[in-house]
This record gives C-alpha cells, structure tokens and sequence, in this order.
C-alpha cells in the first residue's frame, strides 16, 4: 500500500515515543558518516557513504 493510500491522508498520526529511539539512532549514524567525510576531505564518494548510513541503519530500524 502507498503512503497516499492510507486512509488518513495526508494527516498523519505516529507515536512520538516509538519513534524517537530509531530516528536518535539514524541521527547519530548520519553524524558519524558527516564525521567521516570531514574527517576525509575529498576521498569518500557521497554514494558510498549514503550506502554505509542505510547499512548501519537497516539492521536497527
């Protein structure tokens, strides 16, 4: 089902308290990929490091 197929479209309702450890845990490892980029100017692509954050964040989420 798509997200426009919901049948509260597009006001949406999510529990705050459910939510808040996977997105602190996504923040943290976006963080973590930035981190890196400064920390290597230069010499990581964006694709890889988009890979690395939904690598890391998959098996948490």
């Amino acid at each position: 089902m798509y997200v426009w197929e919901q049948p509260h479209w597009p006001h949406f309702e999510w529990d705050e308290s459910a939510l808040r450890p996977n997105l602190h845990a996504l923040w943290l490892m976006q963080r973590r990929v930035l981190g890196k980029n400064e920390a290597e100017p230069g010499q990581v692509d964006l694709n890889v490091k988009i890979d690395e954050l939904i690598a890391l964040c998959l098996p948490q989420c």
